[in-house]
């Protein structure tokens, strides 16, 4: 961590002696700064070692009922922040895939969470982020390999494939948020997963408007991911060093507004600004983190939690901007810290 940090000041450095933006070059060093997060939520772990299992359910609850508000009705009332016009004041909710997986982790007979399970399954697939229903994905498998729950997983997914029938056979469908697109069906999910590997395929089953759900992927993000590969490997020095933060990642696709600073790629995000040595700094980080939360899997079910979460998030931010922006480090790091806790609890 403290190489990383330290790492973070040298690419702002560079970038202020090349005369970037001041902002957009700090905005880049909070992607170092945010592990720090990690000891204040060492420091809650040890203090409230039950913390976790409590803001769970709260958790479940208010996401879930928040959520269905938010899909169903919230997402079209155009109120926005009064100091943030483009910011709507009901945010879109993000916490069905902690909830889901802490209830999954923490309740041994899940028939008594069905309520709040149901709501945040809906919520996960109402809300259309890829990226979320890959990181559930990839958590739920980790977890199930690593507790040996096979059969919890078995029916986990039989319950939910039951469910997606069951909405077919009734071709139910409702309007997906105004700022997803789409629509909430079982016809709607498998295209908009399926659309930006065949797109004619998604066609089929939603329409002309599937080729907009590929477009996000293949209209501008593989584009801009190449662009960034090309301009950090246009000599060796870039290469191992990257373009330094603040450099306007943005002006490398016409298409990228201004300002944009992240492509929602981990590894393009590293690559760009710091080169092959921050991808490598960044990948060993991780790596410690992980196999410290994996020795905490035998201590508490929190740092298993801590561990299955941080498999899934790390899978899904080569899909979108979760390290390099604060709602998704800052929680990210706070729950590894809390997860970490019980390998020093006795020093």
């Amino acid at each position: 961590m403290t190489i990383f940090l330290f790492y973070g000041l040298f690419q702002a450095f560079v970038g202020l002696a090349r005369g970037y933006d001041i902002l957009s070059t700090l905005q880049n060093l909070a992607f170092n700064v945010y592990p720090l997060y990690l000891f204040l939520g060492l420091a809650v772990g040890l203090r409230y070692p039950s913390l976790l299992r409590k803001a769970i359910w709260w958790l479940a609850w208010f996401n879930g009922l928040y959520g269905v508000l938010y899909v169903l009705v919230l997402n079209r009332i155009d109120l926005f922040l009064p100091w943030a016009p483009d910011v709507p004041l009901f945010g879109q909710p993000s916490g069905s895939f902690v909830a889901l997986m802490g209830l999954v982790a923490f309740e041994p007979r899940l028939h008594r969470s069905w309520l709040p399970l149901l709501l945040n399954t809906f919520v996960l697939l109402g809300v259309q982020v890829r990226g979320e229903w890959l990181a559930f994905v990839l958590a739920l498998a980790v977890w199930a390999f690593l507790r040996g729950r096979l059969l919890r997983l078995t029916i986990l997914s039989t319950g939910v494939l039951f469910l997606l029938i069951a909405f077919y056979a009734a071709d139910l469908r409702l309007p997906a948020p105004e700022q997803r697109g789409g629509e909430i069906s079982v016809r709607g999910i498998v295209a908009r997963v399926v659309a930006p590997f065949n797109p004619d395929v998604a066609v089929e089953l939603v329409g002309e408007e599937a080729y907009s759900l590929a477009g996000t992927i293949v209209g501008w993000r593989i584009p801009w991911w190449m662009e960034i590969w090309h301009a950090v490997h246009a000599d060796f020095i870039t290469a191992l060093l990257g373009l330094g933060y603040g450099y306007p990642l943005w002006s490398l696709f016409p298409v990228i507004p201004e300002g944009v600073r992240t492509p929602h790629n981990i590894f393009f995000y590293t690559l760009g600004y710091t080169g092959w040595l921050g991808v490598l700094l960044f990948a060993f980080f991780l790596a410690s983190l992980l196999v410290a939360l994996y020795r905490a899997t035998w201590r508490s079910l929190s740092g298993e939690l801590a561990f299955v979460l941080s498999c899934g998030f790390i899978g899904s931010s080569f899909f979108g901007n979760f390290f390099e922006t604060p709602f998704g480090a800052i929680p990210f790091f706070l729950l590894t810290g809390f997860g970490l806790a019980p390998l020093v609890a006795n020093r």
